[in-house]
């Protein structure tokens, strides 16, 4: 891939980034914005009520508006993870959800200072985490599992995965098409990623990019 391609392929990336952050903050700070006021309103309503089926009526709307309510934070979150917190903050809100599906601890630990990367940057390895993970969780199920943020001249994440069979680690290893993507729009901002098979059972990756991208 030439440089002029490459520069194309982060401006899409770029724009297609920004999209997700405006449909973020509709969400965030409209729609749930909105829902709050009519929730505020239902418990005002909650609190007069006399009338017994009329209160269990609008216990149950109240209730279903504060679900609703938090349904559009983790959806605004999961659309653009970006919007109110960096890379770090990301993961760390990547993997509570991770923890509350599968019911696995996930351990993130992070070492040096963080530093001012570029927007595109932290975006780009915050989805290759991520992508890595759901494609992990959806063919196979880790017993443990370790993030690093090592926040240095180069943004350096590092995944270790530890499994209970040989099986899963296959499955794992067969990734191959959706590695290869990841690749690619690492390259568009200069990073790498690598794959190595510590042992039988634990697989550790990596993933760095160039402060500056």
């Amino acid at each position: 891939m030439d440089i002029k391609q490459e520069r194309m392929d982060s401006l899409i990336i770029e724009a297609y980034e920004n999209e997700l952050k405006g449909i973020a903050s509709f969400l965030h700070e409209d729609i749930a914005q909105n829902l709050y006021a009519v929730f505020n309103h239902l418990q005002y309503l909650q609190r007069q009520s006399g009338d017994s089926k009329d209160r269990l009526g609008i216990d149950d709307m109240v209730n279903l508006t504060k679900r609703t309510i938090e349904d559009l934070r983790i959806l605004s979150n999961d659309v653009h993870p970006f919007f109110h917190k960096g890379i770090d903050g990301a993961l760390k809100s990547l993997l509570i959800s991770i923890e509350k599906r599968y019911g696995l601890v996930v351990e993130f630990k992070e070492l040096g200072d963080k530093k001012d990367y570029p927007i595109l940057t932290e975006l780009i390895a915050y989805r290759t985490v991520k992508e890595i993970m759901n494609q992990t969780f959806s063919n196979s199920l880790p017993k443990h599992v370790e993030i690093y943020g090592l926040w240095g001249e180069a943004l350096y994440v590092k995944v270790n995965f530890s499994f209970g069979s040989e099986g899963e680690i296959d499955r794992f290893e067969r990734l191959n098409l959706t590695m290869l993507a990841l690749e690619k729009r690492l390259k568009a901002v200069g990073g790498v990623i690598s794959f190595f098979k510590k042992n039988d059972k634990e697989i550790e990756v990596n993933i760095r990019i160039p402060n500056g991208g």
